[in-house]
């Protein structure tokens, strides 16, 4: 009953009926369009996939009877299959949490993975709190070091309501409820991900004490966001200030006191549109970031990929001595391997040099080739995305809430101006309370060119203002910015602008 009223195409299954018994489930008529790929039997898992879906079994999992897995194509140029896994981890003692684990990192390793598992762990890091023992933190803790040294992500909403509610109860009647459902997938995943969440009200949670984890992911990943300010460049402050100075000589005679609302917004654009030009002016060319040096090799890179994951596991594990050692050793053999392959490889071609000129350009090349590289920067949007994934539809409540302001500002707008003119003083007295790093707007304009451009003509940006508050409006080109913000802890509406923070 449950599998016919499914709106789905791919469930993972953890500790279902024997291989018999689900098939002459799906043999009956409500529940033919299934298909059934199973482990090993005695099997702990199981994959159901609608018949029109095209899949391949992996190879190497039918020796693995808590693990089943599938490749589905999706059609992709770059990556033409996705690899889903559904997988149990016992806590009988059978095998320790490394050891399930163990077979699984082979068909991971490199592909583009989702993995759905019931752990039997949970991890304090994921989320608060967990209510589950020390003995689940203890294996939490194992599967996030696997997990991180995949680059898998963890998907689980620390939020979430728990995934897993015993029959049984404590010694004060108390539930005993826990999140030991996880769901990772990798990087090339995450930019799919529609929404994960737990629905205790969903048909098949009626028939276990497992809750339902409805996972939605896009067939097309959504383009990445990216800042009109990235990647254009460093901005010399010290060359605008000089230029700045007498730049909007043509129009700084203008009497705003007898323009209409149009000419106003008319003005407004071209001073945008002149700050823009002299920002874009004064932007050194971005540095292109070098490549690898010439004796970089395959061993390095992974020995350098170890240290980077043994230094983030040094911060999760509060400085741990174990680790640290691990790392003091890692980093020394990472050291010796890189001396030994810059060694080689300059041996190996100065053999080949006889001319003393090709020995002073090969000298050179070599200066150059170890002048290091830069690493990409990721701009503070990837965390507003990992933040905020999709945009909620407004609730009746906001909607309400927007139109009631809607209405204040039309009448507002058709009532006479009482506001004095902006004074010059309270102008610069402001100018000291705007942080020079704010976030800029979609001109890719920053906060330090609009502050120095208005200390060198403020009286200009003074009638300018004042002519703002004069009609009681804003040109829409001045409203449009990047705001990121965070809720913030309390009772308060999510309409209210009061109950989130910004933090850029």
């Amino acid at each position: 009953q449950a599998l016919a009223c499914m709106d789905v195409d791919v469930i993972a299954i953890q500790e279902p009926p024997r291989a018999h018994s689900c098939r002459r489930l799906l043999s009956e008529s409500a529940t033919q369009d299934w298909a059934l790929v199973v482990g090993k039997s005695p099997s702990r898992s199981a994959i159901l996939l609608r018949k029109h879906i095209s899949y391949t079994a992996i190879e190497g999992m039918s020796n693995l009877s808590d693990w089943s897995g599938v490749d589905i194509a999706c059609g992709g140029k770059a990556e033409t299959t996705t690899r889903i896994l559904s997988g149990y981890c016992p806590s009988d003692g059978r095998i320790t949490m490394e050891q399930c684990l163990d077979g699984v990192s082979q068909h991971v390793r490199g592909r583009r993975v989702l993995l759905c598992c019931d752990s039997n762990a949970w991890n304090n890091a994921w989320g608060s709190p967990p209510d589950g023992g020390s003995y689940q933190r203890r294996r939490g803790y194992v599967l996030e070091e696997w997990a991180t040294g995949l680059d898998l992500h963890l998907l689980n909403d620390p939020d979430s309501p728990p995934t897993f509610r015993s029959h049984r109860t404590t010694l004060n009647n108390a539930a005993i409820t826990s999140h030991i459902d996880v769901t990772f997938c990798s990087e090339a995943l995450t930019r799919r991900l529609i929404h994960w969440r737990v629905n205790w009200d969903h048909p098949l949670s009626m028939i276990s004490d497992h809750a339902a984890i409805l996972l939605v992911l896009s067939a097309i990943p959504s383009a990445p966001v990216v800042p009109p300010w990235h990647n254009k460049g460093f901005f010399d402050a010290d060359r605008f200030a000089e230029e700045v100075s007498g730049y909007f000589s043509d129009i700084r005679e203008i009497d705003f006191s007898a323009l209409h609302w149009d000419q106003v917004e008319s003005v407004t654009e071209t001073v945008s549109g002149k700050l823009k030009k002299l920002v874009e002016a004064c932007r050194r060319p971005p540095r292109i970031p070098a490549g690898k040096p010439a004796w970089w090799t395959r061993e390095l890179a992974s020995l350098d990929d170890r240290v980077k994951w043994l230094r983030r596991r040094v911060k999760r594990t509060n400085g741990s001595s174990l680790v640290r050692a691990e790392l003091r050793a890692a980093c020394r053999d990472l050291k010796r391997l890189r001396r030994q392959t810059i060694d080689s490889h300059a041996r190996k071609v100065i053999s080949k040099i006889t001319d003393p000129q090709d020995a002073f350009a090969f000298h050179k090349r070599w200066r150059d080739a170890n002048a290091g590289y830069t690493h990409t920067y990721h701009s503070a949007t990837y965390v507003a995305e990992a933040l905020f994934p999709d945009e909620e539809d407004d609730l009746p409540e906001q909607a309400t809430a927007r139109a009631s302001l809607h209405d204040r500002l039309s009448y507002f707008r058709s009532q006479i101006s009482t506001s004095p003119p902006v004074e010059l003083r309270e102008l610069l007295d402001l100018l000291r309370d705007v942080r020079t790093k704010s976030c800029p707007g979609e001109d890719a304009v920053p906060i330090a060119a609009v502050k120095m451009t208005i200390e060198r003509e403020p009286s200009f940006f003074c009638s300018l203002f004042s002519s703002f508050f004069r009609h009681r409006r804003i040109p829409a080109i001045l409203k449009k910015g990047y705001v990121i913000t965070l809720p913030k802890r309390g009772d308060r509406p999510a309409w209210d602008p009061k109950a989130w923070r910004p933090i850029t």
